[in-house]
């Protein structure tokens, strides 16, 4: 059976950190040069939804994951890869939307399984993480981390309506 290959994910949020930046130079460059097929606004938005959901999330919900697998068997630990990948995923998805049409159907779509990805993640972890040791300042530290994010996440689909 296959473990949590945590240099692999941590290599893609490291990626992810790096297209954050591009995003964020290609923003101060259209300020003093002109692009005209690049929208700033829709640049913007990709930066900000990728750099939550294909970077900090990703990363955050990786290292979280590799600290439970200490306490864990292997079986529960493959399900996050699942999850992982969808995450990913959706917000590679969600960049190339958000920079083609802005707020359209695609890129609030996939926003919004962000969020739905993030809440699965935290249902699973609230249910393994039962298994680390009451005495572990991670199983403190995860609970405002998630009020956090929702609270984040709710501001977010506010936002959008």
């Amino acid at each position: 059976m296959k473990k949590l290959n945590l240099t692999h994910w941590i290599k893609i949020s490291l990626f992810s950190l790096f297209v954050v930046a591009l995003l964020g130079v290609l923003m101060r460059y259209k300020i003093a040069f002109e692009l005209p097929f690049i929208a700033q606004k829709n640049i913007q938005h990709a930066h900000s939804h990728f750099a939550f959901a294909g970077w900090v999330t990703q990363l955050l919900m990786v290292l979280m994951v590799n600290y439970l697998s200490k306490y864990t068997s292997e079986v529960k630990i493959l399900k996050y890869n699942t999850l992982f990948w969808i995450n990913i995923i959706g917000a590679y998805v969600m960049l190339v939307s958000f920079i083609i049409q802005g707020y359209g159907f695609v890129s609030i779509l996939f926003s919004t399984l962000s969020i739905f990805v993030f809440v699965w993640f935290a249902i699973l972890f609230y249910k393994d993480a039962k298994e680390i040791p009451s005495s572990s300042w991670s199983k403190n530290g995860f609970w405002p981390h998630c009020i956090l994010e929702f609270f984040l996440l709710l501001g977010l689909l506010l936002w959008h309506i």
